[in-house]
């Protein structure tokens, strides 16, 4: 038998195979018309029951709720009338035939009850048969009386008879009511009818049927051997329930469940009937015919179940609310042949869905081109698989559209088609299936899906390509092998599912330029993802979505969708390609990328806004095009952003472990922290717009943060533990604010800085930039404990305008190195006390004063080792005032290029023996105006700096010396102590050679003063 393809629907039977089934039909249809007759031999065994003949009519009297009833021979003539009159509808006659012959029916039988005939030399119900009951169970099993009466309805198969059941007549029963056709083969060409009832065909050598209030259940006990059930005819159930199954035991039976004829189980008033036609052993189950379950309401439902299962003829499931369901299991294949129609298509109201059609076969699933499967709807399409876990060839056409989306209606939704193979490559290979092959002769060995055919597909609705490791050769790997055209798939998801990995080898995107579509793209592989380079998966204004087991290799991804959600990447690590395509290029939308336990690497993108998390704590390399909005990062170690505009902070901050890079046109957010977790970090902010705040846990930090255009951009730190601030990006600078303020606060712990603190006024317009604020709170304070060490402030206020750190009426502080105003102020500070090669410390405020505030019992020590540079004027608080003054100095080392030192109110400078002050302008000034122990200790030289102006100056030397010598002055109110006033030789040297030897204004007592050591 072949289909409208010529292709071969019955491959050759086994020749005794063949004999066996067909010698039961051609045996009865080869009768000779003299056998026929009516009932003869009749004998009730059990029951209350009168059987009587009147001409052409037979008749049989049931008095009791059970009769059995043995014949002789049981056959009716076409012009002959059998009627079984019975107490009611429940009422069971069973009629046995012993005499060897088969049962010929081709004339009336009628019965208000059921009837049981039994005949194990077969039935024949010819041409012109009519059957009218309310129950009927024709079969060539036996039952016995005991199980009978007991209501153990339990037929089973005699030794050595093997007849068969036919049909050409028409069997009607009753409404609701059931009509069995039982043997080890069953056919029926002509009509069974049971409205809303149960037509059930089934082969098998023991059954058992169960009665209940619904519909009767009829079980297989035991295979049959060689079996076939076969409908050309015609069944109608209604609402009702078709079952044609057959259990056959050998291996060498092909067909076994054969469907030619048409099958109605059709809802009017509720959902539409069911329909299953299985083999529930060996054998294939075909429908080349009609298969209508359809509804006014929901469709019905539709099973195809056996080890090789053929669709070839039209399946109809559709509901007028929902369609229905159409079901296609096969062990070794599934098939849908050419010209094949399956549907289950929702009706025209606006709210109606889809229904669902599957198809699924543990080994070969084959869609032919021609093969048709709709599963539509007006507000929600439905969903079709085709399914084979071994391979697939996918050519047919499939629909699950909602009908109303092309008019806007937002609630409406395109349904899915899924296939799932174990590997399987997309391709534009061509259907080799030619006339000659046969139903479940596949494409080739290799799964394969037609690319036109899922593009057409993809067009009428959503598409799934989902792949199953088969744990051996095949581990689930999915293929692009061609490029995907996206056009005319506006509004639906493609969806690439690999449980191996997913190779995306060529392009996925609208070619039709002019009307771009928004397509969803979703690409999971739970193994690996590779986009080759070049490669372009572009969404038009969809979203696009990997979710990945393994590693990302991603570039390409082009979507201009403006979602927050627009690109989501989840994957073990995320790697660019290493092509020169942009990776990502979402400029409206957001993109998230999450890394399990890998790095982010290398990502060349163009978005609006970007999420991060990294479950591991790997590393994040982006390049943007444009602007970029930094979102949520969480669990990144390392983090490397490059824009050519603007970078956008969060405003919850950033949580970033060890170091961030972040190069830009512009860096905004006023509001936004970047929090730095672990131990060591370094963080590189280029052309930072507004000011940034890091509030860091880490040993060691290395940050810098510039400005352009204008824009004054201020760094902060704040630390919670001790803290080293040094160089970690080998650039030699430690904190460096190339436009705007360095503050840096420690707030428990030490505090160690090396290398470079810079803050620069890159416009030297006198704006609040350049500054530095170095505080600490309950720990002591280091600078230049192992290298050279730099903290400048340049360009930072120019002199007269206000805008600076401190308490000076002008505020002109550029520098300033302190106690926290809330801190434990007991702890040291020292300046240059390295231990390395270089431990000098440079101070340089360029137009700004420096100021070092070292309160309460705190020491301010400058390095008796090293150098320590101090340009423009400074300002050294070393303690507080104590009662008896003797706590707290200021002990430096060789102190050179210091512009003014002033000790405040109550400070001491100590000079220490053999060391040198330096000063490059004529300002030194001790401010002593409250009673002191220790004004100036002299145990070192003192002379000019080398930019000591010798003539000239008296008056303006003078003005600031007059406060050195108000002690020893006696014509100030103030209590002179001589022996505290006195100078060495080469202190009146020093003033010597600075004055030129001028007289002092206010100094007339000099001669008073003693000379000599204290």
């Amino acid at each position: 038998m072949y289909d409208s393809n010529n292709q071969q629907i019955f491959p050759t039977i086994h020749t005794g195979v063949g004999v066996v089934l067909l010698s039961v039909v051609v045996f009865l249809l080869c009768l000779p018309k003299s056998l026929y007759a009516l009932p003869e031999g009749a004998q009730v065994v059990g029951g209350d029951a009168s059987v009587s003949q009147l001409g052409d009519v037979l008749t049989i009297q049931q008095n009791s709720q059970q009769t059995s009833i043995n014949f002789e021979g049981f056959s009716i003539a076409q012009h002959e009338t059998v009627n079984i009159f019975q107490p009611n509808s429940d009422a069971i006659a069973l009629g046995r035939v012993l005499g060897g012959n088969p049962s010929e029916i081709f004339g009336n039988l009628n019965a208000n009850g059921q009837f049981f005939l039994i005949n194990p030399s077969g039935i024949l119900f010819g041409e012109n048969a009519s059957v009218n009951v309310g129950g009927l169970v024709a079969t060539t099993l036996s039952l016995s009386d005991d199980d009978f009466f007991a209501g153990l309805y339990q037929f089973q198969s005699m030794d050595g008879v093997g007849g068969g059941v036919v049909n050409n007549g028409s069997i009607h029963v009753e409404p609701g009511g059931y009509l069995a056709l039982i043997s080890n083969t069953v056919t029926s060409n002509g009509e069974l009818a049971s409205d809303n009832g149960l037509v059930q065909l089934t082969s098998a050598d023991q059954v058992t049927i169960v009665f209940s209030e619904s519909l009767p259940a009829l079980a297989v006990d035991k295979a049959t051997y060689q079996g076939l059930v076969s409908n050309n005819g015609k069944i109608q159930v209604g609402e009702g329930m078709v079952v044609m199954s057959a259990a056959v035991t050998d291996a060498l039976m092909q067909t076994v469940v054969n469907n030619e004829g048409v099958i109605e189980a059709q809802g009017v008033i509720h959902q539409g009937g069911r329909v299953f036609l299985t083999s529930s052993h060996s054998g294939d189950v075909i429908n080349a015919g009609d298969i209508d379950v359809s509804s006014s309401l929901d469709g019905g439902e539709v099973s195809l179940i056996g080890d090789r299962v053929a669709q070839l003829g039209n399946v109809n499931a559709n509901g007028g609310t929902r369609g229905g369901s159409v079901k296609l299991f096969g062990q070794s294949a599934v098939a849908l042949g050419d010209g094949s129609l399956t549907m289950a298509n929702g009706g025209e109201s606006v709210t109606s869905r889809g229904g669902e059609v599957i198809a699924i076969a543990n080994g070969q699933a084959i869609f032919r081109d021609g093969a048709v499967i709709e599963a539509t709807g007006s507000e929600r399409g439905g969903f079709v698989e085709v399914s084979g876990y071994e391979s697939v060839d996918i050519f047919g056409h499939v629909s699950t559209s909602a009908t109303n989306a092309p008019d806007g209606n937002l609630l409406s939704e395109n349904g899915t088609f899924l296939i799932d193979p174990f590997d399987v490559t997309i391709t534009g290979a061509t259907n080799n299936n030619g006339p000659a092959a046969g139903v479940f002769t596949p494409t080739g060995t290799a799964s394969t899906i037609d690319v036109a055919t899922l593009e057409a597909n993809l067009a009428l609705g959503n598409v799934v390509v989902e792949t199953t490791n088969a744990g051996g050769a095949e581990p689930g790997d999915l293929i692009v092998a061609t490029s995907i055209n996206l056009d005319g798939s506006n509004g639906n998801t493609l969806t690439l599912q690999a449980d191996g990995s997913l190779f995306v080898n060529n392009s996925i995107s609208d070619q039709n330029t002019v009307t771009v579509d928004d397509t969803n793209i979703s690409l999971v592989a739970g193994g690996n993802l590779q986009i080759a380079d070049g490669v372009i998966v572009n969404s038009g204004g969809g979203t696009i979505q990997l979710t990945v087991g393994g590693n990302a290799t991603v570039t390409g991804l082009v979507t201009s969708n403006n979602t927050a959600s627009a690109v989501l990447v989840n994957a073990a690590s995320i790697n660019d390609a290493g092509d020169s395509n942009l990776d990502i290029d979402a400029n409206n939308g957001g993109v998230s990328l999450n890394s399990g336990f890998g790095n982010v690497a290398n990502m060349e993108v163009a978005v609006d806004t970007l999420s991060m998390t990294i479950s591991g704590g790997g590393a994040v390399n982006i390049t943007e095009q444009d602007d970029i909005t930094l979102q949520t990062f969480n669990g990144v170690s390392d983090l490397s952003v490059t824009a050519a505009g603007t970078v956008t902070l969060p405003d919850a901050g950033l949580v970033i472990a060890n170091s961030i890079n972040i190069q830009a046109a512009d860096i905004q957010d006023s509001d936004s922290s970047v929090v730095l977790t672990t131990q060591d970090a370094t963080v590189q902010l280029t052309a930072a717009v507004n000011d940034v705040t890091l509030l860091t846990s880490v040993d060691r930090l290395d940050v810098s943060i510039t400005g352009q255009g204008g824009n004054v951009a201020s760094l902060t730190v704040v630390e919670s533990n001790g803290l080293q601030v040094e160089d970690l990006s080998g650039d030699g600078n430690a904190l460096v604010a190339s436009y705007g303020n360095v503050v840096l606060q420690v707030q428990q712990g030490d505090l160690s800085v090396n290398n470079t603190v810079s803050a620069t006024d890159t416009l030297a317009d006198g704006v609040r930039a350049g500054l530095i604020d170095i505080q600490i709170e309950q720990g002591n304070l280091l600078i230049g404990d192992q290298t050279a060490t730099v903290i400048q402030s340049i360009n930072t206020v120019d002199d007269g305008v206000d805008g600076g750190l401190g308490n000076l009426p002008t505020n002109q502080v550029a520098i300033r190195i302190r106690h926290s105003d809330t801190g434990d102020q007991s702890h040291a500070f020292t300046l240059g006390d390295g231990v390395g090669a270089s431990g000098d410390v440079t101070i340089s405020a360029q137009g700004g004063d420096v100021l070092i505030d070292s309160y309460n019992d705190a020491s301010l020590t400058l390095g008796n080792t090293r150098t320590i540079t101090i340009n423009n004027d400074v300002q050294i608080n070393a303690f507080d005032l104590a009662t008896d003054a003797t706590d707290g100095a200021v002990v430096t080392g060789s102190v050179s290029n210091v512009g003014s030192v002033i000790a405040r109110t109550g400070r001491a400078i100590t000079l220490r023996e053999n060391e040198t002050l330096s000063v490059t302008t004529p300002d030194i000034v001790v401010d002593v105006s409250n009673d002191i122990s220790e004004t100036i200790k002299e145990e070192s030289d003192l002379s000019p700096g080398s930019n000591a102006e010798p003539v000239g100056k008296v008056s303006d030397a003078s003005r600031l010396f007059a406060s050195v010598f108000n002690a020893c002055d006696k014509t100030q109110s103030k209590h002179v102590d001589k022996e505290r006033c006195q100078l060495e030789n080469s202190m009146q040297q020093f003033l010597g050679t600075l004055l030129i030897g001028g007289d002092l204004p206010g100094l007339s007592n000099i001669s008073e003063i003693q000379k000599g050591r204290k």
